[in-house]
């Protein structure tokens, strides 16, 4: 696209142009996403993240699970953008917050590449907006960080308050992707056909 045209690719009529182009393939856009990485200042503002971090540790209990213990969460729709539970794309790093012995919120980080992990989030509903989700994420991030990795964050670029969670986390945007799937695989029996919740692929 000439000049500054492909900073507008997300808009409906582009993504429609480009749907345009694809049909003749036998292809379809299926899905957006807008992916985060640390900040430059990701390490300089800790300060702040570890004051947040105690003063929730006064009500959550914080710890590091182990493969074998979020497997009964397998299938669990509340924590799908946490857990992936996949072969390709294990999940490696997983911290939960408890209240009351239960598990109210889990962030994990998958292994996707040799060089990147992807994080999700998931906190139950009557416990969002206590400020655990940026929190969480960005421990998460910080411990992909010390194995070498490069920790990104993806989510829906209509979903403001997931991308507040990736700023608060202090991460920023690093590159906006739109996917497209062949004509003959799309299921057109199935209405939830491509609008499952869960991290984007």
């Amino acid at each position: 696209m000439n000049g500054d045209n492909g900073s507008w690719i997300g808009d409906y009529s582009k993504l429609q142009r480009v749907n345009d182009y694809l049909t003749p393939a036998a292809l379809q856009n299926t899905g957006t996403a807008l992916f985060f990485v640390p900040s430059a200042t990701f390490f300089a503002s800790s300060e702040m993240h570890v004051r947040a971090r105690e003063q929730l540790s006064q009500s959550f209990n914080f710890r590091w699970l182990e493969p074998h213990e979020f497997e009964q969460f397998r299938d669990d729709r509340r924590f799908s953008n946490a857990l992936g539970f996949s072969a390709l794309r294990p999940d490696i790093h997983v911290l939960a917050a408890e209240k009351d012995g239960e598990i109210q919120a889990m962030a994990g980080a998958s292994d996707d590449s040799e060089l990147m992990c992807q994080i999700g989030i998931d906190v139950l509903e009557p416990l969002r907006g206590h400020g655990l989700a940026p929190v969480m994420v960005r421990e998460v991030a910080q411990r992909v960080c010390e194995t070498g990795k490069v920790p990104f964050y993806g989510t829906s670029p209509s979903h403001i308050v997931s991308q507040k969670v990736a700023i608060n986390a202090g991460m920023e945007p690093a590159w906006y992707e739109f996917a497209s799937t062949s004509l003959l695989d799309i299921d057109v029996d199935t209405p939830e056909q491509g609008l499952i919740e869960g991290r984007p692929e």
